[in-house]
């Protein structure tokens, strides 16, 4: 009798063990322990505050993603109003403000026609300039436009970024053969993402790698990828004229520009494209360089992107 009596009391005792023990799971916590498991014997026992550890564990995991997906959602939300602002604004921008500039030109190509006899030669380069001062304003307008529209298409799907690279090479081939450049393609995986986005990064990256190359010195570009753990890592090498230190982070900026236009032509915009493209595509860009001996960009490609 005593025997059934005092295994009465171990049960009850284990049974607010467990209760505490869940109530403790409810806060967050488990203070089941190794020492714990092994004062019983009793192999169920041992089961349950084994599972309840196990229950505690399944529970912050759950909470842990759970709140992951909600951080993903409300930014997801916030990025959503961003781009809204963004389109709204693209708009003023890309009509309301193409029209005064439009007026200028042709009010100054009219002049320049209609004056064209009487005009002396210091007049005649104060139009010049503003012609060219339009110009440049309508080019980062439309710049604009292109750098708020990136990322739009959704139209995700398996694609060669080999095929991708011969295409850009063949729309920059006048230019690979005027300045007699040569261009190395490693080999290039297929990849899970925006075929028309990827195009651009390539178009940009090689596009630079011709552009800012030493007047004496013939461009060698090498195009190159490895496959990490959880992405694929592509790297874009030249032997231009490279990128200061203190330069490296500015060139991700829209519209900053390290050169005078004179030198080389663009908008400051062709990078900070590069860097919103691989950012919907849950990758990051970076760059190696040494100033005056070249530099690489290399770019990241997630592969659960599918999922």
């Amino acid at each position: 009798m005593d025997n059934i009596k005092g295994n009465q009391r171990q049960d009850d005792t284990f049974l607010e063990l467990v209760f505490d023990h869940l109530l403790g799971i409810s806060r967050g916590e488990c203070h089941v322990t190794e020492e714990q498991l092994a004062e019983y014997e009793d192999t169920k026992k041992v089961n349950i505050l084994a599972g309840l550890q196990m229950l505690h564990e399944d529970l912050e995991l759950y909470k842990k993603e759970l709140r992951t997906s909600i951080e993903a959602e409300y930014k997801m939300k916030i990025l959503e109003e961003r781009n809204k602002e963004l389109e709204r604004f693209t708009y003023v921008a890309s009509h309301d403000l193409q029209e005064p500039l439009n007026t200028i030109k042709n009010f100054v190509t009219l002049l320049k026609g209609t004056l064209a006899n009487t005009l002396d030669e210091e007049s005649d380069l104060y139009l010049g300039f503003i012609l060219q001062s339009t110009g440049r304003m309508s080019d980062l307008i439309y710049g604009l436009l292109n750098y708020s529209q990136t990322g739009n298409d959704s139209n995700f799907k398996y694609v060669s970024s080999k095929c991708i690279v011969e295409d850009v090479l063949q729309d920059l081939y006048a230019k690979i053969q005027s300045s007699n450049a040569e261009v190395i393609v490693g080999d290039l995986p297929n990849i899970f993402a925006n075929e028309l986005s990827m195009r651009q990064v390539f178009q940009n990256l090689i596009g630079n790698g011709l552009k800012f190359i030493p007047k004496d010195q013939n461009a060698k570009i090498k195009v190159d990828c490895i496959e990490r753990e959880d992405s694929y890592e592509f790297s874009i090498e030249d032997n231009g004229i490279g990128i200061k230190e203190a330069d490296k982070q500015k060139v991700f900026k829209i519209f900053q520009r390290l050169h005078n236009k004179a030198e080389y032509q663009g908008t400051g915009i062709g990078l900070s494209v590069c860097q919103k493209i691989i950012e919907i595509h849950n990758g990051k860009i970076w760059l190696e360089s040494e100033f005056g001996k070249g530099t690489t960009f290399f770019f990241t490609i997630n592969k659960d992107l599918k999922d």
